[in-house]
């Protein structure tokens, strides 16, 4: 078996750190699991040990790089720039002392799960585009942008790193040290593989080479040789993004066309200009596609739709232009079209008239169960099971949880079919994935009632997101937003893999980004993101449960859930 390269300085000390085992070689240096003894934490610690048989002058090259990683890197405080706890030299090794990041490099995700979502990709180039504006405004140019410089830490936030051929802009020729090309020929920009003078555009190049990669998963030039890449990125167009992947959009190919544009002039100014452009390509693209998706559903439902609902049991309109019912009424399938109907025009009219077409059916207000326990907000990232304190959820005869199939069950023992609704009064949540599975145990119709999971909610239910199965064994579900008053459903649609009847078991799950939802049940998305347009949405806020109506009992078990990150 062949050695790997440092394996023999694992359990030597170094910086006040045991090194434990090998991360990652790269040609000059290895990166080391580490345990630091103060303060105690895992680090990672790159230590330079270069390749036997190296040319002396790319040796002397490598050598200050490194020293010139840990010099810069040191100087720059941004949440997006992995920082460097420490660095030095001993017994003839320098090395440099860093966070621990156990998810890895983009690079290492992208080859273990495929192409990064739209969302994904987004949320990813806000931060590192943040970061580079950071460094572009201390007067730095990075040089050597690319997916494997790019950390994930297990909030999912990313950590721009590797600064060794950083450069002071109006450097002169500062991609070439002799014979020896700096940077990564698959991701450099025209200039730099000129060995021109480079300016912070430069960066926005290789980042929009870096995020090609990431959304499909391929460079846009190959070639056999670096220098025959690096004169591919001088004289060659990229593929267009839609000739790789079918589901992006032409905006966001136009986006990543600019930053890959030839001249600097002609891309984006700044990395800042490259975000803002591809988030409202993300979101124009979503828009489109929710409405379509809107449409899809309306002819599926008027496909299955039962008889109409008699004359007078319709809704009538008042003169105020405000639905009146005297009660709360069941949706039906043909009231999820004529709900449909209603949510096609908001859309189609950019939700002006939004508030005009109240819920159609009254929930009358339900005061809050116990009164709740002071808030607090879990760690980002922090894995969380719901059920696993049982004393924080409210408890009586219609709330209770069994320990043998370690559930929590809801049971609307109200008269008049007055909705119940159990917060867990602990836990706060802003972003975050959610996965819950629900069954329905008891129903004196059969199984027939509505019952849903209830998100970023005030402790006295004054507003609130609910994503409610319509359980009339249609196999429906509806998203609202609750601030006082029922909001027009934000996304209406049918399951494609739902479970009917009581036993059956369906797992929900949410994930909740700013003012996008995705939502997923028995593992099927529910297509594309929900987004919602107001300005008045909940921020943040507890989860709980719904149950609709008189004799209805549902389980709720499984309830995982882990914050995405303050802001995201």
């Amino acid at each position: 078996m062949t050695a790997v390269r440092g394996e023999h300085l694992i359990g030597k000390e170094i910086g006040s750190c045991i090194l434990e085992r090998v991360l990652g070689c790269g040609g000059s240096s290895v990166v080391f699991l580490a345990q630091q003894r103060s303060p105690e934490r895992k680090v990672a610690v790159k230590v330079f040990l270069p390749r036997a048989n190296l040319e002396q002058q790319v040796l002397r090259n490598y050598y200050e790089r490194f020293l010139h990683e840990a010099e810069t890197a040191s100087k720059l405080d941004h949440p997006n720039v992995l920082p460097i706890y420490a660095y030095g030299e001993q017994d003839g090794l320098p090395y440099i002392v860093m966070p621990y990041m156990s998810r890895g490099t983009l690079s290492e995700y992208v080859a273990q799960h495929g192409p990064l979502s739209l969302l994904d990709a987004q949320w990813y180039l806000e931060q590192i585009a943040s970061a580079l504006t950071h460094l572009h405004e201390q007067g730095w140019i990075h040089c050597d942008i690319k997916p494997a410089n790019i950390l994930i830490d297990e909030e999912e936030h990313a950590m721009l790193t590797d600064f060794g051929i950083a450069q002071k802009v109006q450097s002169l020729h500062p991609t070439e040290q002799g014979n020896f090309l700096m940077g990564t020929p698959d991701y450099i920009s025209p200039e730099q593989a000129m060995g021109a003078v480079l300016d912070s555009r430069s960066d926005i190049y290789s980042l929009g080479v870096a995020f090609f990669f990431l959304l499909t998963g391929q460079l846009p030039f190959k070639a056999s040789t670096t220098i025959a890449v690096a004169l591919m990125h001088v004289h060659d167009r990229p593929p267009r993004l839609t000739s790789l992947r079918v589901d992006i959009p032409s905006e966001i190919d136009a986006v990543l066309q600019r930053a890959l544009e030839k001249k600097p002039e002609r891309r984006f100014a700044t990395p800042l200009q490259f975000s803002e452009a591809f988030t409202e390509a993300v979101n124009l693209y979503y828009y489109r596609e929710q409405r379509e998706q809107k449409k899809r559903s309306k002819r599926l439902l008027q496909a299955v739709a039962p008889p109409a609902v008699p004359e007078d049991e319709q809704p009538t309109l008042d003169t105020g232009d405000q639905i009146s019912l005297p009660a709360r009424k069941r949706i039906t399938p043909a009231r999820v079209v004529s709900l449909l109907s209603l949510l096609l025009v908001v859309i189609i009219g950019g939700f002006a008239g939004a508030l005009l077409y109240p819920r159609l059916f009254t929930v009358p207000e339900v005061k809050a169960t116990p009164t709740p326990l002071p808030m607090y907000q879990p760690a980002t990232g922090e894995a969380l099971d719901l059920l696993t304190s049982c004393d924080s959820w409210p408890k009586s005869g219609s709330f209770f949880y069994d320990s043998r199939s370690r559930a929590y069950h809801v049971l609307n023992r109200t008269p008049q079919n007055v909705p119940v609704v159990s917060l867990c009064p602990l836990h706060s949540f802003r972003d975050f994935r959610l996965q819950v599975e629900m069954k329905q145990i008891k129903s004196p119709k059969n199984g027939r009632d509505n019952y849903g999971v209830i998100f970023r909610s005030d402790p006295g239910q004054s507003h609130y997101y609910l994503f409610e199965i319509l359980g009339d064994g249609s196999g429906q579900y509806a998203f609202y937003r609750y601030e006082g008053k029922w909001n027009p459903p934000l996304a209406l649609g049918a399951f494609p893999d739902f479970k009917p009847g009581l036993q059956q078991a369906n797992t929900l799950t949410i994930e909740a980004r700013n003012n996008t939802f995705i939502f997923a049940l028995n593992g099927r998305s529910l297509g594309p993101p929900v987004v919602d347009p107001g300005h008045t949405a909940p921020a943040a806020g507890l989860i709980g449960f719904f149950v609709e109506a008189n004799g209805v009992e549902v389980a709720f078990s499984k309830v995982m859930i882990e914050s995405r990150g303050a802001g995201r």
